[in-house]
C-alpha cells in the first residue's frame, strides 16, 4: 500500500519475494522481478510502475503468451535507462514453443529513451526489429544467446557479445558513428562471427575472430577516439 514509496534498498533474491510489487507505482528501482505463474507475480505486475528507472526482468520463460508480455507496457515507462531481460537458459518449456519466445521480446519493446540494455538467455532464433532502434542507447550486452545468427545494432559506447555461438553477422546501422563513440568491445565465444561492419571486419575465418575477439576491447578517455 506505499503507493509514494520511491526507493527500496534490498538484496535482489528479497525484492524478488515481494507479491503485488506492481502497487508501488512510485518505485524507481526494481533491479530483480522475477516472473512466476503464481498470482501476484506475473509480468503484467510492472503495467503502472512507469517511473522506473532501473529494472531487471528475470525468469522470463515463465510469461505464458505474447499477449501477457504487452501487458507489462515497457513502451510506456519513458524514465527507464537500465534494463535487464533475462531468460533462465538451464530451464525448458514444454509449455512455450520458440515462436512464443520470439513474440515476447519483441513485444517487450522499451521506450525510447534506454540507455543500457541487457538481454541474457533468449532462445529465439530471431533478434528484435526494435534493437536497431534506439538512438539513446549506449551499453548493449546480448549474452547466452544459442540461436540467433544476425543482429543489427545502434551507436554505441560499450558493446558485449557473449556466447552466441551461431552468430554470423554483427550489423552496425550507423557504421561511422559507432566506429567513433565506441569505447568499450568485447566478443566472447562467437565462433561463427564473419560479418563484423563497425569495423568492417569480413569474411573471416574462425580462428581469425577468436583471435580479434581476445584482441579487440577499447577504452577511450576524455573526447578522443579509443584505441585498437
Amino acid at each position: 500500500n506505499l503507493v509514494s514509496l520511491q526507493h527500496l534498498v534490498g538484496a535482489g533474491e528479497v525484492l524478488s519475494t515481494i507479491a503485488s510489487v506492481g502497487n508501488v507505482t512510485s518505485l524507481q528501482e526494481l533491479p530483480v522481478f522475477k516472473v512466476q505463474k503464481a498470482s501476484g507475480f506475473d509480468i503484467r505486475q510492472l503495467k503502472f510502475m512507469n517511473q522506473l528507472v532501473q529494472l531487471g526482468i528475470y525468469q522470463i520463460e515463465n510469461v505464458r503468451s505474447k499477449q501477457e508480455a504487452t501487458e507489462a507496457r515497457l513502451i510506456d515507462k519513458g524514465h527507464l535507462e537500465e534494463l535487464c531481460l533475462l531468460w533462465d537458459s538451464d530451464s525448458t518449456s514444454l509449455e512455450t514453443s520458440t515462436e512464443t519466445i520470439t513474440e515476447v521480446l519483441e513485444v517487450l519493446k522499451p521506450h525510447q529513451n534506454l540507455k543500457h540494455l541487457q538481454i541474457s538467455g533468449y532462445s529465439g532464433s530471431v533478434s528484435p526489429s526494435w534493437l536497431e532502434k534506439f538512438w539513446f542507447l549506449r551499453k548493449l550486452k546480448l549474452i547466452n544467446i544459442c540461436h540467433v545468427q544476425e543482429v543489427r545494432i545502434p551507436c554505441l559506447e560499450e558493446l558485449v557479445l557473449s556466447g552466441l555461438p551461431r552468430l554470423e553477422k554483427c550489423m552496425a546501422t550507423c557504421t561511422r558513428e559507432l566506429d567513433f563513440y565506441l569505447r568499450v568491445l568485447i566478443i566472447e565465444n562467437c565462433h561463427e562471427l564473419k560479418v563484423f561492419t563497425p569495423f568492417e571486419i569480413q569474411n573471416l575465418c574462425s580462428s581469425e575472430v577468436q583471435q580479434r575477439s581476445q584482441m579487440l576491447s577499447l577504452k577511450g578517455t576524455g573526447s578522443g577516439r579509443g584505441e585498437q
